[in-house]
């Protein structure tokens, strides 16, 4: 039996793999599609640590793939009582 974190980590997968983007450029082009997100920090050890920021300049999420990627999110997210 699959867990809720393991089916999302399956779409979040699915989308990068549907791109040709690895996880991590996935994950920063989200971020930078979010308005509420002002700054990416990153701090490459090596000159190869950059490729995943250039994906995310290079390929932006859409706005399908932003809801996908945010409804996956919400769901591994506890709900507060009452919510």
């Amino acid at each position: 039996m699959s867990t809720a974190l393991e089916i999302e980590q399956f779409i979040v997968t699915d989308i990068a793999a549907g791109r040709g983007t690895s996880m991590a450029g996935l994950a920063l082009a989200w971020l930078l599609a979010d308005d509420r997100v002002t700054q990416i920090v990153i701090g490459p050890g090596r000159p190869e640590h950059l490729a995943p920021a250039a994906e995310a300049l290079a390929h932006p999420v859409t706005e399908q793939e932003r809801g996908m990627i945010d409804e996956a999110v919400a769901n591994l997210v506890p709900k507060e009582a009452g919510s």
